[in-house]
This record gives C-alpha cells, structure tokens and sequence, in this order.
C-alpha cells in the first residue's frame, strides 16, 4: 500500500509522464485494484488511443474481469497498429474461438503461426479452433503433428490421460489410430 502511495504522489507531481503512468497502473493491478489499473490506462488512452503499451494492459485487464468483447478489441487494435505483436493473436483467437467465431480464431491462429510457426500452444487452439468450425479432419491433422513434433506435448497428455477407451476401433481412420499410438507409446518409433 505504501509503494502504491508513493507511485500516486509521482503520478500527481508528473501527470504528463506517461511511463511512470503505465508502471502505476501495472502496480495496481498487482495489488489486485484491476477497477483504478482500468481507470489510469483510460487516461493514458484519452490522450494517446494508439499507445500500443496502454492497449495491451487494458486487453488484459479486460480480460481478466470477463469482459471477452472489449479484450478483443484492445488486442484487435494492437494488432492492427502492429501486426508483429503476435503474442495477443492467441488470446485474440481465444477470444473469438469461445464467441463462436472460429472463422476469426482460426485466421488470427494461422497469422500467428507465420510468424511463430513452433509454438504448441498455438497450434493446440488451432486444432480446437477447426475442430469447432467443423473442420474435423484438418484439426486432427494439426493435432498429430503436435504430438508427433513436440514430445513434451505428447508427454502432457500422456500423462492428463492414463488410459484410454476407444469404442469401434474398427471405425477409425488412419489419423485417428496414429494419434491414438502417439497417445499411448512411450517411443515414438513404437509407432513404426
């Protein structure tokens, strides 16, 4: 609460330091207060809308107290300023995927992975993204790759599920049984 004071008192002595602004309003929502962390970068945004900073603290901020629609365009308006911020394409996907836009999630995912193409996380929500589009077949090839190119994947949900029941394995195709091997083998050339 003291450093909290303190930073107000520099805010109130330099009220054009947008900087020290910001760092207050990273400090309060820390300390939990994500209403007054809301209402400083409002201010930073009153004089500067395209602080790319400022729009990425209130996305999160947004975020976080559950309003999905206006994260979603604070991060929609970063990206558009700068399209190299690639980190808030996933939770702009995120967004979008839990609105029901996977058209949008899926496009936001695909960018994204031009830009970072060996992030798991990303193609993980581009698997649940198509598979939520119906598009099943693609988002099951998205999946095996994932677990075939990335071991500490295969390694996570081998462990999230130790067994596995697979009701008409007879029914299954052939990408549905290579990742069922991959979910299942402790070696990857146990699948050869």
């Amino acid at each position: 609460a003291e450093a909290l004071d303190r930073m107000r008192e520099l805010v109130r002595l330099m009220p054009a330091n947008e900087v020290l602004r910001l760092q207050f309003a990273r400090l309060q929502r820390s300390l939990g207060r994500r209403d007054e962390a809301l209402a400083t970068v409002g201010v930073i945004l009153k004089e500067h809308p395209d602080r790319i900073d400022a729009l990425k603290l209130r996305g999160i901020l947004l975020q976080e107290s559950g309003d999905a629609e206006g994260a979603r365009a604070a991060y929609e308006r970063v990206v558009q300023l700068d399209p190299r911020q690639s980190d808030f394409r996933i939770d702009l996907a995120a967004i979008h995927r839990e609105a029901g836009r996977f058209d949008q999630a899926v496009a936001g995912l695909e960018d994204y992975l031009k830009l970072r193409p060996g992030d798991p996380r990303a193609r993980l929500d581009l698997a649940k993204s198509l598979a939520g589009k119906g598009a099943h077949d693609h988002a099951r090839q998205v999946l095996l790759e994932l677990l075939r190119d990335y071991p500490d994947v295969r390694t996570y949900f081998q462990a999230r599920f130790a067994r596995l029941f697979v009701d008409e394995f007879q029914d299954t195709d052939p990408i549905q049984a290579e990742i069922l091997f991959y979910l299942t083998c402790k070696e990857p050339r146990q699948t050869d």
